[in-house]
This record gives C-alpha cells, sequence and structure tokens, in this order.
C-alpha cells in the first residue's frame, strides 16, 4: 500500500490541529483494536496471514457481536478439530427424546384398545421408545464433556477462579431467553389456542407454570417443586444447571496438571458412583418409573452426577490427545467395541420382574453410568478413526443443523405435543401404523383428531 494512498493516510495519520474539547476521537485501527482486545487476540496480524484462522476469528467475531448467527445457523461445513460425531448423536438423541415423549403423551392414557398397548410397550419391538429415557443421559455426557473439551483449551486453575461469575453467566443467558419464551408462552397462550376432551391435562401444565414459573427460571424446581414442576420436562434443564454450578470443584484439578486430572477425575467417578450405588440401597426403589423414583432419583442432581462426569472424563481424553491420533492394538478396539454392544443392549432391553431388591438397587444405581460409557467409547473411537461407517452416518454434515436447533426443539417439543393430544375429540385406536404417524407430528394439522 503506498504511503500517499487515502486509505494508508486515514489509517495511521493523525487529525491535525488542536485537539476540541470532549470525548477524544478515534481513528478506525483504535476501535478495531478494541474489538479484537474482546476477542483476546492480541497478535492479529500474525493471525491474519493464516486464512483458516482469520476466517475461524471472523465467525467469532460475527457471534461475539450479534451478527453471525443465522450464518453460523446454515453453514454446514466442518470446522477443523471439530468433534463431528457428537452433532449426529445430539440430532438423534433429541429426536429420540421427541419420540419416547410422543408415545408418552399420545398412547399413555387415550386409547380405545388400552390392553393391546400394554403388551406391546413390554415387548421388545417397543424398545426403541421404552428405552428412550436413556437419550437424557446421552446430553448429560455429551454436556460434561463438551464443559472438559472446550474450557481445558482456553484457560487454566487460576483464569477459572477469575472468571467464575462469567463462566456461571455464559452458561445461564445461553439457555434464559428460549425457556423463558416457553414458561411464558405455556403460563398465557397454549391453554387458549383449542379445547378438547382431555384438556385438563393443557389446563394443568398451565397452572403448574403459573405457580412455579420463578422456579423454572432459577433452576431450582427439582428441589422445590418436584411434583409440579413447569414444563415437566425442563427438570433436565435445573439438574444441567446445577451440574455446571458444581463442576468448577472438579474443574479446578482438571485444569491443572495431568497427574492432578486424573486424581480428581478417578476419585470423582468413584465416589459419585459409590454415593448412587448407597442412595439407591437406602431408598429400594422398585425398579419402575413411579413417583417416588421420579422424585426421589429420576431427577435428583446428585443422582445423575456419574453420567456427567463420565462424560468430563471422556471430554479430558479428548483434550490430551487434541490434534493427534491415540493408538490402539486390534484387540482393545474389539474388545472396546464388544463391550460397548453389550452394555448399551443391556441398558436398553433389560428387564426385571422377577429380580430381587437387591439386583434391582444396582440396576438402578448403575445402568445410567454403563449408558454413558458405552456412549463416550463410541465417540473416543470415532474421533481416532475406529468406528468406520459408524462415524461417516454420524459426522454428516446435515445432522448439525438438527443439533444446532436441538435445544428450541427440547424446549417446545412437548408442550406441542400436550395441546395436540389435548384437543383430541375421540380415543386414538392404537396399532403400529399409529405409532409411526404419531411419530411424526408435522404429517398433520395441530388439532387433528381422528
Amino acid at each position: 500500500m503506498g504511503e500517499d494512498r487515502a486509505v494508508r493516510r486515514a489509517y495511521v495519520g493523525h487529525p491535525g490541529g488542536k485537539h476540541p474539547s470532549g470525548r477524544p476521537r478515534y481513528r478506525w485501527s483504535d476501535e478495531a483494536q478494541k474489538d479484537l482486545s474482546a476477542l483476546e487476540i492480541p497478535n492479529w496480524r500474525e493471525v491474519a496471514q493464516n486464512t483458516a484462522e482469520w476466517r475461524s476469528l471472523v465467525s467469532e467475531a460475527k457471534i461475539l457481536f450479534g451478527i453471525g448467527n443465522t450464518d453460523r445457523l446454515l453453514t454446514l461445513a466442518s470446522k477443523p478439530g471439530a468433534l463431528d460425531c457428537l452433532d449426529g448423536i445430539r440430532a438423534l438423541s433429541i429426536l429420540w427424546v421427541i419420540a419416547g415423549h410422543s408415545a408418552l403423551v399420545h398412547f399413555g392414557t387415550y386409547l380405545s384398545n388400552f390392553v393391546d398397548y400394554l403388551e406391546w410397550s413390554v415387548n421388545l419391538r417397543a424398545v426403541y421408545l421404552s428405552a428412550a429415557n436413556l437419550s437424557v443421559d446421552s446430553f448429560f455426557a455429551l454436556s460434561g464433556l463438551l464443559l472438559v473439551y472446550t474450557a481445558a483449551n482456553k484457560m487454566n486453575p487460576t483464569q477459572l477462579i477469575k472468571n467464575l461469575h462469567l463462566f456461571y453467566l455464559h452458561r445461564l443467558l445461553r439457555m434464559f431467553p428460549l425457556l423463558a419464551a416457553a414458561v411464558l408462552l405455556q403460563a398465557s397462550v397454549f391453554h387458549q389456542v383449542s379445547d378438547g376432551v382431555r384438556w385438563n391435562n393443557v389446563a394443568w401444565e398451565t397452572q403448574k407454570c403459573r405457580d412455579h414459573w420463578w422456579s423454572a427460571l432459577l433452576h431450582i424446581q427439582n428441589w422445590v417443586n418436584p411434583r409440579g414442576i413447569c414444563l415437566s420436562h425442563s427438570w433436565y434443564l435445573s439438574v444441567d444447571v446445577q451440574l455446571h454450578i458444581l463442576s468448577p470443584l472438579l474443574l479446578f484439578w482438571v485444569l491443572g496438571s495431568r497427574r492432578s486430572a486424573w486424581a480428581g477425575l478417578a476419585a470423582a467417578i468413584l465416589g459419585s458412583l459409590t454415593f448412587v450405588t448407597v442412595y439407591s440401597f437406602l431408598n429400594n426403589f422398585t425398579g419402575n418409573q413411579d413417583t417416588q423414583y421420579t422424585v426421589y432419583f429420576y431427577i435428583n442432581t446428585l443422582a445423575r452426577s456419574p453420567v456427567f462426569i463420565i462424560g468430563m472424563l471422556c471430554g479430558y481424553v479428548l483434550h490430551v490427545s487434541r490434534n493427534k491420533k491415540i493408538v490402539m492394538p486390534w484387540w482393545l478396539v474389539c474388545f472396546g467395541h464388544t463391550l460397548a454392544i453389550v452394555l448399551s443392549g443391556y441398558c436398553m432391553y433389560h428387564e426385571h420382574p422377577e429380580w430381587s431388591q437387591l439386583a434391582i438397587n444396582f440396576n438402578t444405581a448403575l445402568v445410567r453410568p454403563a449408558w454413558a460409557v458405552s456412549l463416550c467409547w463410541l465417540i473416543v473411537a470415532c474421533v481416532n478413526g475406529y468406528a468406520g461407517p459408524i462415524n461417516w452416518f454420524l459426522s454428516i454434515n446435515l445432522w448439525k443443523f438438527v443439533a444446532r436447533i436441538s435445544y428450541a426443539m427440547y424446549i417446545f417439543h412437548f408442550p406441542m405435543q400436550f395441546v395436540m393430544v389435548g384437543a383430541n375429540i375421540m380415543p386414538i385406536y392404537f396399532n403400529f401404523e399409529t405409532v409411526v404417524s404419531r411419530l411424526i407430528p408435522e404429517n398433520r394439522g395441530p388439532f387433528y383428531t381422528k
């Protein structure tokens, strides 16, 4: 760039004459430097020499200043170093959640042949719906994984302590807008859109949000009002936020030396599993998802902590092997795949009508951590090239869009399902075709009555 060019003079020059009173003027470069400081980029001239890094920096800047969210949502290209298989897992998990809730809402009570539904629900053919609650554990594991994988690359223990308020604030602000919108709509609008024979369920959901909207927004309703949760499925958000609030107790050690990280993770996993097992034996749950199990275990933060911590361990394994492949012998890969298939198959297909109380207690405590172990092995295998076509399928770029809107899908699908079912004016006849059609609510209007 020539020294006499106007652009050059505007970039490096200083205003002539005397400085007027008031706030000092800034050059364009001063404002640009301020923005770069907000992105924590001290050496932007070096970064600009690398096209890929500069494009990544521009994307971060757009997101930071609120002008690039749409571009990020619709851009499906993979980024260097991204864990692409997580998009497929997240997308399939949210679809599994919606399918399970659809079956629960549509076929729980409003059937003309309820006995046929009960017989089908205990059959192995229905496992893809009856085991859908495991998808929640997938999200807990992914949450712990991403927490460590992203934090370990950005901060050390001292920085974590200094920026602890930002650590919490970032998590809460990301979740608040959609949650607040859903609570407002449930408390005001959804109850007014239609009517039906079983509209009382929609009315009950509305009343819960009018009474307990504040505990939903504060993420404490699994402790304060566990039997009257505003947005029944939002218990997950409360547990997830509480686990993130507690996570710095372990994350501080994970961000330190490798010795402290492995010791802290091992102690946390052992301690959480011990607590859950003892807690299960003290309560002697029946093995069914009754009210006692739901209130005191299913939506209990500490009972859900082992899965979250196992996810943190997986995230640390991926962090220490970042940008390099974990080399494993063939027999270890085969053993890992076999163990993952056995554990996941057990978690999905296990039935215990004749089990002793001892076996039920162990199963209650360990079945969800076992699912997390199998999922984490799959992720490690995909990232390191040991999952073959499974990794290809989970890494398809189309999953990225579903994964990015998964939170909105999670927040709004359950209230809409209640509205659709509440507007029915006649019972549903259960058969396999009905199951398939009811899992795809987009193929009919929201007030479909047959």
